[in-house]
């Protein structure tokens, strides 16, 4: 499981993976990992993306099934933000398994945010 959603880079040993599973074996954890998946992306509902008031930047991978671009579109619109990127090529987890080219993505949009902010 994750070696398809993370790609080529992810470390799959099982130290990686027991890392991976901690925090889903911890009390509690099905519930809220249930309470996750009821909402869309982040946890949170439709209605409380909307309130977020804080500059925000959305970022997609291609060949994520879990978070396309007209998601990543619409999540960008209740966030407030124009500012989304993708990371061509590249599966859900790609923050694990390519943290340079995941954080080369997202290094243009960390900028306009400062743009954004006036800073």
């Amino acid at each position: 499981m994750v070696s398809a959603q993370c790609g080529p880079g992810c470390p799959l040993d099982d130290a990686a993976i027991d890392r991976w599973r901690a925090p889903f074996l911890r009390p509690g954890a099905v519930d809220a990992f249930v309470v996750v998946m009821r909402h869309p992306l982040i946890g949170l509902t439709d209605a409380q993306e909307t309130a977020v008031a804080v500059p925000a930047a959305v970022l997609f991978s291609s060949e994520d099934r879990s978070f396309s671009r007209p998601q990543a579109l619409t999540t960008a619109a209740r966030l407030h933000t124009p500012l989304v990127a993708e990371l061509p090529g590249a599966r859900h987890l790609a923050l694990l398994g390519e943290p340079e080219r995941f954080a080369a993505a997202l290094r243009p949009e960390l900028d306009a945010l400062d743009a954004l902010d006036g800073r």
